[in-house]
């Protein structure tokens, strides 16, 4: 059940299959030069202690104050637009007064094993912590700066949690700050083990029926977070009757989001990226009056978002993708259209030309590679990419996406040779690990025989730095090793692998018991 919420992760910033590196779990649906040091690509300006997150509780207590803990990652492209949208804002800095606010980097030395302490794994994401560490708030990047202002709001100062806000929800009578808790809380993001996803359907379905009308913003929000989370369970076979029930309301949902331009913005996750799922889960017929109608309430919904004055280039820019996903969802083969494409086209040169810094550029032009992609401007793409790699501080991303624009087209040595250039480049700690595993993943799903020397050379590196680092089966890092043994899986009756795995075994019994166990897990069998 896992996969749904990972579609949705990686929606809520880019829909195209690297933009679930940043996500908790990759469906089989996402930097820096290795001589690059981590500290300086990885450091945030602003309010943020220099701390560890022991010792910003240490602080909190003494202060009496909350922990805002951010968790991301220096390639992250919603994690560098939060940095641009965000946590830039001097409004920020003076809002960061009633916390003691700290950076958890992926890439630093424990991180994974602090992430899991805490139950975050997808970058980024956003816990407010009492100083007792209990949980208040979990919020992930889809989220702007007056967003913040009000969740932290419910939340400041009135012993308000999401756990307390939840509970009188079940009772049926959440107050107006537990409303607004409620809604801009990242569902998709909580622990699968208390929070499935019947259960969470169940809560937004019932949010948005006792939130007050007055709260349309907050309602509206609740209704695009519970129309996405339906729409990639959708084909789950024991979530059917919640999926039903979804479907019967979502006219409604959608009347709610449209109704406005503020309802619109607080559900434009949805708008920007779930028009193709929306319409293959609503609509099996493109010619059906009622999809029509929402169909065209929608392109209007996306045509506010795409000249609304403060939204971010990215967020007007892939605006742009609901119509390629409605003329997809009625077309599903053959070309676009010449005026859809020179639409994108347009769009993706006037965000090029607005994104004037880094962190605005790691959105965007994930974005708009994606979108070129899509109307088949695969040149552009490709020249957009590389150039962004030759200025990025983080240039494997971009060849990791330049890897997957040759593999499209069926040029696979040009897309092995990026996604080597990708692996080698990439710096950091976990970032390593993880650039490695797709690299593994990228040639094991080739057709015909497994190239069996290449897999077991990096294979053998992957565990080798994965043993070589306190947390390299923690959190991240052993979702990669979970990962790696799947793919070398094709792989089981080669007598090389069986003596690697057996001496990687020996090595895991050399770790503390936790470790060992954890070791044995990650490795084929």
């Amino acid at each position: 059940m896992g996969d749904g919420r990972a579609a949705l992760r990686g929606a809520l910033f880019v829909g195209f299959a690297l933009a679930a590196a940043c996500s908790k779990r990759e469906p089989a649906r996402e930097e820096r030069p290795a001589a690059t040091t981590t500290a300086s690509a990885h450091s945030l300006q602003g309010p943020w202690a220099d701390l560890t997150p022991d010792r910003a509780f240490v602080r909190a207590r003494a202060e009496g104050k909350l922990v805002f803990l951010y968790w991301g990652a220096a390639w992250c492209p919603p994690c560098n637009d939060l940095k641009s949208e965000v946590f830039s804002k001097p409004r920020f800095a003076e809002m960061m007064r009633d916390f003691v606010p700290v950076h958890l980097d992926g890439d630093t030395e424990d991180a994974q094993r602090v992430g899991e302490a805490l139950s975050v794994s997808s970058y980024p994401t956003i816990l407010v912590l009492s100083p007792e560490r209990e949980e208040l708030l979990r919020l992930n990047g889809s989220i702007d700066i007056d967003e913040l202002d009000r969740a932290l709001g419910a939340v400041r100062g009135k012993a308000q949690s999401f756990r307390a806000a939840a509970a009188r929800l079940d009772e049926g009578k959440p107050s107006a700050e537990d409303c607004s808790t409620l809604a801009h809380a990242a569902w998709e993001l909580l622990p699968e083990e208390t929070w499935s996803p019947t259960r969470i359907l169940a809560a937004l379905r019932k949010a948005i029926e006792v939130c007050p009308s007055t709260m349309n913003r907050e309602r509206a929000l609740l209704a695009g977070t519970l129309l996405g989370l339906a729409s990639s369970y959708r084909r789950d076979p024991t979530l059917a009757e919640a999926i039903r029930v979804a479907s019967a309301s979502a006219p409604s949902y959608l009347d709610l989001i449209f109704s406005n331009a503020e309802t619109t913005w607080a559900a434009r996750a949805l708008v920007n990226h779930r028009a193709e799922a929306l319409a293959a889960w609503l609509a099996a017929d493109p010619k059906d009056a009622a999809y029509l109608a929402w169909k065209t309430k929608w392109l209007a919904a996306a045509a506010s978002l795409r000249s609304r004055e403060g939204a971010s280039v990215d967020v007007r820019l892939a605006a742009v993708a609901p119509s390629i996903d409605f003329f997809r969802h009625e077309n599903p083969a053959g070309p676009v259209p010449d005026p859809l494409r020179a639409d994108v086209l347009a769009a993706v040169t006037r965000a090029d030309h607005e994104a004037k810094t880094p962190d605005e550029r790691y959105s965007v032009v994930s974005t708009a590679s994606y979108l070129l992609r899509r109307v088949g401007a695969h040149d552009e793409a490709r020249k957009m990419l590389k150039a962004e790699a030759e200025r990025s501080g983080t240039p494997h991303y971009w060849y990791s996406m330049l890897s997957a624009v040759e593999k499209e087209l069926g040029r696979i040595e040009e897309a092995r040779a990026y996604s080597q250039k990708a692996r080698e480049g990439a710096g950091g700690r976990a970032t390593r690990l993880q650039w490695i595993t797709n690299d593994i993943l990228f040639h094991a799903a080739l057709e015909g025989p497994p190239p069996r020397a290449y897999l077991l050379a990096q294979a053998e590196a992957f565990y080798e730095l994965a043993f070589s680092l306190p947390d390299g089966f923690q959190g991240r890092n052993r979702t990669r090793a979970e990962q790696v043994k799947a793919a070398l899986a094709a792989l089981k009756d080669d007598p090389e692998f069986a003596k690697l795995v057996m001496r990687l075994r020996d090595r895991c019994s050399s770790l503390p018991a936790n470790g060992a166990e954890r070791c044995r897990d990650c490795l084929p069998r």
